[in-house]
């Protein structure tokens, strides 16, 4: 398996992280001061669960998001969240092209939150997966990853990436052998193809 880290995601997180840090460390420093003096009151409880829920918020936007990936396996490539994956058939794919985020999304039309992920990424070269068509599963991405992920006027993935000709020479050299090990004399290759398809609906 190879896997390409999408950098979006560690834009995402290094804009929250040290943000929630400080938050954590102020919370837990009035937490510790009211050990002592009780000044909290009734409200201690509230206080530390305050306190719990910033950290596991730390835990996701520091750690969780370095699981996200594109991955490039043998039977199918692995759209990888923080939390949650996607599989899509190599028989989805229509092409693996370069191109740039102002293909898809004009940054001024983006969201404040979202110009402020995509700004580092202007004119940088990205690749572009085309989709023939979205997995059923994929009607609920937006819920686990960033719109700006996916293309606009074409169905696809925006990845950036450390080494973008890398992934894209993985992908190719997954999809030939993947073609090379279905390819089979007889004509009927239209149901095993749909098979294929079929095949990447289950999300982990």
């Amino acid at each position: 398996m190879q896997q390409h880290r999408l950098l979006i995601f560690n834009q995402i997180g290094k804009s929250k992280k040290s943000k929630l840090a400080l938050l954590a460390i102020l919370l837990l420093a009035i937490g510790i001061y009211d050990q002592f003096t009780e000044f909290l009151g009734d409200y201690w409880l509230a206080w530390w669960a305050a306190f719990l829920l910033i950290v596991t918020l730390w835990i996701y936007y520091a750690i969780m998001m370095r699981r996200a990936s594109i991955q490039v396996r043998s039977k199918f490539l692995r759209l990888q969240g923080p939390i949650i994956g996607y599989n899509i058939s190599y028989g989805r794919i229509h092409s693996v092209t370069s191109g740039k985020m102002e293909q898809h999304y004009k940054i001024e039309d983006l969201k404040k939150a979202e110009r402020a992920i995509a700004k580092p990424f202007s004119g940088q070269t990205c690749l572009f997966v085309e989709l023939a068509s979205y997995p059923k599963s994929f009607r609920w991405r937006k819920l686990w990853f960033p719109r700006i992920l996916f293309g606009t006027a074409r169905r696809g993935l925006v990845c950036y990436v450390e080494d973008w000709m890398a992934l894209s020479r993985d992908i190719e050299s997954a999809r030939s052998h993947r073609y090379a090990r279905t390819e089979h004399p007889r004509h009927n290759e239209v149901g095993s193809l749909a098979r294929t398809i079929l095949a990447d609906d289950v999300k982990f």
